[in-house]
């Protein structure tokens, strides 16, 4: 990587003449957000863009995830190493390194109906004309409302205005039913 010295020149016993790097297998940092870590993990794929390559991307694996946030940015310096070599890759490019967004499926109904139990959050849903009291799981929160990743089924009719008057068994009409 460096050649310290020239030709013929005199050197100390501990002066450093070259550098050698092993540019096999290169580690990439990179900063992740505090709001985007519980995205990332060790051993995850990543895809690695090269800009200085034509953008040419190789595929690598997340090495180690920060503990400590960057007090100026608040995020979290992570590492990632490339999964075989690239031709043309140096140390020192600039890379995009890109992760597979957690999954967050979901039905996403308004926020303001979920309601807090003691032990998990649950809505009012109608079951054969009556109100009856599910417990769901919610996952992130969109510009619509909050999705819920467990509880709800496509086609689940969920009670979405008096639902603060309900209790469990009581007859409800439906606004398609009046």
């Amino acid at each position: 990587a460096d050649v310290a010295v020239s030709e013929g020149e005199e050197i100390g016993i501990a002066q450093p003449v070259a550098t050698i790097m092993d540019i096999s297998s290169l580690e990439i940092s990179f900063a992740v957000p505090e709001k985007d870590l519980d995205g990332i993990s060790v051993g995850q794929a990543v895809e690695i863009g090269v800009t200085a390559l034509g953008d040419v991307t190789v595929l690598g694996k997340v090495k180690a995830k920060g503990f400590t946030a960057s007090p100026l940015s608040h995020s979290y310096k992570c590492t990632a190493v490339t999964i075989s070599a690239v031709d043309g890759l140096r140390p020192g490019m600039v890379s995009k390194v890109k992760t597979a967004k957690k999954s967050t499926c979901g039905i996403v109904i308004p926020t303001s109906i979920v309601q807090v139990g003691k032990d998990n959050n649950y809505i009012w849903v109608v079951e054969q004309g009556k109100a009856a009291r599910r417990n769901i799981v919610t996952g992130s929160y969109t510009g619509t409302g909050v999705t819920v990743t467990e509880g709800l089924q496509p086609g689940d009719q969920v009670i979405i205005e008096g639902f603060q008057k309900i209790s469990t068994g009581m007859a409800v009409k439906s606004e398609t039913e009046k």
